[in-house]
């Protein structure tokens, strides 16, 4: 199975105490496997002491990408 980060870019946001993360496939052929490997269990279990909410996915087919919203996530915020 490929690396993540070998198969896909992704850009970051935040507002308050949620996070934003959008990945987006390089290839199409790709975008299959990040959906199988990306999902909100997978991702909050990776970062147990910092995601204290949920993580919701949401799929963007059109563009080969997940957004990933992670609710209480920042420790009550960025600033």
């Amino acid at each position: 199975m490929p690396r993540l980060y070998d198969i896909a870019h992704a850009r970051a946001g935040d507002k308050g105490d949620t996070s934003s993360v959008a990945v987006f496939a390089y290839d199409p052929k790709d975008y299959p496997a990040i959906k199988a490997g990306l999902t909100p269990e997978r991702v909050k279990a990776a970062f147990p002491d910092l995601i204290r909410g949920e993580v919701v996915r949401h799929d963007l087919d059109h563009l080969h990408a997940v957004n990933l919203v992670m609710r209480s996530a920042l420790e009550g915020g960025v600033n």
